[in-house]
């Protein structure tokens, strides 16, 4: 078996320390065996006039082939370097660079059998930085300075993408006004990426064409029409390049960490100003010229420098460590009218696109009807299979997701052969991608065998393939892993077909394992791992329990969206006595579910009803019981009352409006208006029916609207024997609420003791 190989620096021999001597490149049959046999070859493609290539032929496994060919290429290595460039009165940015382009990569083992609990961590072992191997002088205007270059082969070996890093463009002073900008921001977004559909924690001062903070246009206009623009708009020949979106991204401890790997398919040029120290934080944005994430190479970026790329670049983002890492995004497209229309026409620009890095993204665009393309499945699935021919793996994985979707709509439909011959193609895709080392088809993979979706369902084949991907630090990978290992938290799951609980019940061992791989996912910001981690934790069944611990991980599951861990978060204060933090957490519950999300609407309705009573959107003075209950003039009270049942009514707040209507009926007996108070009070007995709810929330409701009945039976007219019914009927609907106690029921109480 022929095996070529390409070096780019020594970091990246990482894996292969302690099996090759590094000084003689000497290898041992006894080095070789000791190799997992699952570990996964990532070719390498050469690129500069220093990458030493190795073919081996021999009867060794291709794994030690690997390392046979490696250990030859750090022989040829010996000695060279790359000539450091150093900026006056600033750290030196190189490292050592074994090529002329960054493009070069080295022969990489990735093995899945040793990462986890006792072996390596990749979680916690951040990769070097490297500086950019070529530099030349850069003028743009009156700004005159160095620019960085480099490439990057394609997946499938279909040519190279060229990326610039310009050093210092931002002045100092400048980039103190944009940081201030961006540490004095408090209103960041959270919704889900397109990405990787985790909370996206960023928000937007420019969008659409349109500026939205005065405070950031101000730092940022002269960067942009004095530097940024006419340095994109020369390097890449198009002077009518326009600025359409400007986008500033956090990646904080127990928020998100990473950022999968994409294009930027909608931007023709993406810029990234480094706004944070590269010595403050481990990691950063990263570009992947193999499927091994060990082949991710991360450039050294200084505050003030831009790095630039097109739309056809791989990149994603990873951070190590509990540092904090900030970054400023330019997108442009190739002209204003583009921008106005929302377009991509840049891929249609110099005729039909020829590389899979080109064509994906396009064929993306079929798919979701997105950037002026009507949508057109068969279209896509069209550039895909002829993506996929080129041997790239995205495309297969893609292609995988388009037969899992039909499977489903087959399924759905009651076409279950036709679903299954889709569902079979499925896992063939994403088993020739995983088996490239392609990390979402690892993880789609896993999921089919856990499902038993178009193969037959297999344990120990889903944790195995899962385990793969989350070797390659997925987040999504870790979480799943943890669940296929035993440890699960059911408010929690995101799956969309719940786990086989006794199939993928673990022992021990591998509740162990399990921990491990859910602790590296809530720290790498997965809001699921964090919620589990979090509710498993305030449990004390079966981690050990950490109540400090646990509401720290449901907090950092609460920053990023998570209702439920609002839910479990407010469950763990009530138990700890701390019942007001309670109630402002199960508040913003009901916030939410005013917005009419069906997840905190489902978590409203099932809360404690002693604390949900309080939590009736207190604050929101429009419709809160409380606040209107606190108007002493009775006529201003009632008017208040009939203005919040309004609006409570358009907002569809059931609970509200019961106290609502429950005050106004305490208004009429408050006027002496008995008829009227019993006609409000006899209607809500019929709209708590209406309402529904758990068995205990109707009972409440009953129990509350008898007793206030009975004492306005018996204050206004004396009519002992109706109130001492009504009273009883009260007691009744307290006592049948499965053991829930109730503070009305010693109102109630004292009050048949009176009669």
């Amino acid at each position: 078996m022929d095996a070529t190989f390409v070096a780019l620096h020594n970091s990246a021999f990482r894996p292969l320390l302690g099996l090759v001597d590094l000084s003689s490149g000497a290898l041992s049959e006894a080095d070789v065996a000791r190799w997992p046999e699952t570990a996964i070859l990532a070719d390498a493609r050469h690129c500069g006039k220093h990458a030493a290539v190795a073919s081996h032929r021999s009867s060794v496994p291709a794994a030690g082939a690997a390392i046979v060919a490696a250990a030859l290429v750090l022989g040829a290595m010996s000695g060279h370097r790359h000539r450091p460039h150093c900026r006056d009165g600033r750290r030196c940015r190189c490292r050592a660079i074994a090529s002329d382009s960054i493009a070069a990569t080295a022969p990489v083992l990735v093995s899945t059998a040793d990462v986890g609990p006792g072996g390596r961590d990749p979680w916690r072992e951040p990769p070097e930085r490297c500086a950019l191997p070529d530099t030349r002088s850069c003028t743009v205007g009156k700004w005159e300075g160095v620019e960085q270059f480099g490439s990057v082969p394609q997946l499938g070996g279909q040519g190279t993408r060229d990326f610039y890093l310009v050093e210092s463009f931002a002045t100092r002073e400048e980039m103190q006004e944009i940081m201030s900008c961006v540490k004095e921001r408090l209103d960041w977004e959270s919704d889900l990426d397109t990405v990787d559909a985790m909370p996206t924690f960023e928000y937007y001062p420019f969008r659409q064409g349109h500026w939205s903070d005065p405070r950031m246009r101000s730092a940022l206009e002269g960067l942009l029409e004095e530097r940024v623009l006419p340095y994109i708009r020369e390097r890449y020949h198009c002077p009518s390049a326009s600025l359409f979106e400007v986008l500033v991204r956090r990646y904080l401890p127990g928020e998100r960490r990473s950022l999968e790997m994409h294009w930027d398919g909608h931007a023709m040029v993406t810029g990234v100003l480094g706004l944070c120290d590269p010595d403050s934080f481990q990691g950063g944005i990263y570009l992947q010229p193999d499927t091994s994430f060990s082949s991710r190479t991360f450039p050294r970026i200084e505050p003030g420098d831009l790095l630039v790329h097109s739309y056809d670049l791989l990149h994603g983002v990873h951070v190590w460590g509990s540092s904090e890492r900030y970054s400023l995004i330019f997108w442009l497209k190739d002209s204003p009218q583009s921008v106005l229309d929302g377009t991509a026409p840049w891929y249609d620009a110099q005729g039909e696109p020829e590389t899979a890095d080109e064509l994906i993204p396009l064929a993306h665009h079929y798919e979701t009807g997105r950037y002026g393309r009507s949508k057109d499945e068969q279209e896509a699935r069209r550039i895909y299979e002829r993506c996929a021919d080129m041997g790239s793996p995205i495309a297969m994985n893609n292609l995988g997701l388009l037969c899992q979707r039909k499977a489903l709509e087959r399924r759905k439909a009651g076409a279950e052969e036709e679903a299954e011959v889709d569902a079979r193609e499925a896992v063939e895709y994403w088993r020739r991608a995983a088996e490239m080392g392609w990390i979402l088809s690892q993880r789609n993979l896993a999921e089919a065998y856990a499902e038993g979706l178009g193969v037959a369902k297999n344990v120990g084949e889903a944790r195995a393939w899962m385990r793969r991907a989350a070797s390659q630090l997925d987040v999504k990978a870790a979480y799943r892993l943890s669940e296929f290992l035993g440890l699960r938290f059911a408010a929690a799951s995101s799956a969309a077909t719940p786990l086989d609980a006794v199939a993928f019940a673990g022992d021990a061992s591998d509740l162990e394992e399990a921990a491990w791989w859910l602790e590296r996912s809530a720290e790498a910001g997965s809001r699921d791992a964090q919620l589990t981690l979090g509710g498993l934790l305030a449990e004390g069944d079966v981690l050990p329990r950490d109540v400090v611990a646990a509401e720290s991980w449901l907090q950092s599951a609460v920053q990023g969206g998570s209702s439920v861990a609002l839910f479990e978060l407010a469950k763990l204060l009530a138990g700890q006595g701390r019942e007001e933090e309670a109630v402002k957490a199960l508040r913003s519950i009901g916030a939410r579910a005013v917005r009419a999300d069906a997840e905190p609407e489902l978590i409203w309705m099932g809360c404690p009803a002693a604390l949900k009573q309080r939590a009736l959107v207190a604050g929101d003075a429009s419709v809160d019981p409380v606040t209107i209950g606190a108007i002493e003039d009775v006529d201003e009270r009632q008017a208040a009352l009939r203005g919040a049942i309004e609006e409570a009514s358009l907002r569809g707040l059931n609970d509200v409006l019961f106290q609502l209507y429950l005050d106004v009926g305490k208004c009429f007996l408050d006027c002496g208006k008995l008829k009227g108070a019993e006609a409000v009070l006899d209607g809500l007995l019929d709209l708590a029916q209406d309402l529904g709810g758990d068995g205990a929330d109707a009972l409440r409701r009953e129990g509350i609207l008898r007793n206030n009945r009975a004492v306005g039976v018996l204050r206004l007219q004396r009519r002992w024997t109706e109130s001492e019914q009504e009273l009883i009927r009260a007691y009744i609907a307290f006592e049948r609420m499965a053991g829930e106690k109730h503070e009305v029921l010693d109102e109630v109480s004292g009050n048949l003791a009176v009669i």
